[in-house]
């Protein structure tokens, strides 16, 4: 028989890694590894030998955009405040499970070529990197945590209890508290890598207003952005993928970085296929939800123009 110090030893060591392989799977559930079914994660899942057509962006793919509604077969891999860093990590990390991607349509605006994603996840939304997770990117590529410095944000969100807190408070439960907004409760219309709010300008005044105000993001990656859009570019090429680029319907229109995006583009491409929406009169303020989001009513509209765009450029 085991002396009785082994037998404590050996106890201890077990119940060490029966912990250590327990929490590995709590964190795998709340980063997208377990199936809790979300919109993204599903867009996931569905990437195919079918799988025609890529929208990788921001927020406004999936609340402008829905993939169900084309005529082709395609997927909407987007999450908010997406820069093009992430999308570079989303495409590389996605674009082996669509052997026949024909088209990629990604966003050319100022935001995505701007915006520090990571500082926006972890300081205005308070941890929140769930949709790196759901979105089958491993945690050492997202760019910031590559430097000593994301040391903190990673021991951060490695704390059990802070995970199950953010994890419950942004995707593990998605159920919306009834009395979550004193003005007319929002609803969601959720499938597949889309979502959008069936609000309008004036239900995102209310909603503003009792909102707890967020710290400002933080626009300071252009270089890096710039890079990862060229090795996008490139990696699209190599591929023999066509590429467009949208610009989305807004109540202001805002063109910041417009001309460098174009040269940028134009450079590696040797043209521009961009489709701008910006300022189009078929939208007024009852088709967004916010001043620079469209709501289901607008999405249905864009998205049938953005359908007859992709039918014209894969039969050409």
């Amino acid at each position: 028989m085991f002396s009785r110090p082994y037998f404590q030893i050996g106890i201890t060591l077990l119940g060490m890694f029966i912990t250590m392989v327990a929490y590995y799977l709590f964190n795998q559930k709340l980063r997208g590894g377990g199936k809790r079914h979300s919109q993204i994660e599903l867009a996931v899942s569905s990437l195919s030998d079918d799988t025609q057509v890529l929208l990788l962006g921001a927020s406004h793919f999936y609340t402008g955009v829905d993939p169900s509604q084309l005529s082709v077969d395609a997927m909407n891999l987007s999450t908010g405040s997406w820069n093009y860093e992430a999308q570079l990590a989303t495409l590389k990390s996605n674009l082996s499970k669509m052997p026949n991607l024909k088209l990629c349509v990604l966003e050319l605006d100022h935001v995505p070529y701007t915006l520090n994603t990571l500082d926006n996840r972890v300081n205005r939304f308070e941890g929140d990197l769930s949709s790196y997770f759901e979105l089958d990117i491993d945690f050492y590529d997202i760019p910031g945590l590559r430097k000593s410095s994301g040391f903190l944000i990673w021991l951060k969100t490695q704390f059990p209890v802070r995970n199950f807190l953010e994890g419950k408070k942004f995707n593990a439960v998605r159920k919306k508290s009834k009395d979550m907004f004193e003005c007319e409760p929002e609803r969601f219309l959720v499938k597949a890598g889309y979502r959008s709010s069936y609000g309008d300008l004036e239900m995102y005044e209310c909603r503003k207003q009792r909102q707890k105000k967020r710290a400002d993001s933080k626009y300071d990656q252009l270089e890096e952005n710039r890079n990862a859009l060229i090795e996008m570019l490139h990696i699209l090429q190599e591929n023999q993928i066509e590429i467009l680029f949208l610009r989305f319907p807004r109540v202001v229109g805002d063109t910041k970085y417009l001309d460098d995006l174009k040269d940028l583009v134009g450079g590696e491409l040797g043209e521009v296929k961009v489709f701008d929406f910006e300022s189009n009169p078929s939208f007024g303020e009852e088709h967004f939800s916010d001043p620079n989001h469209l709501n289901v009513k607008g999405s249905v509209i864009f998205t049938g123009m953005v359908n007859d765009i992709i039918v014209k450029e894969l039969n050409n």
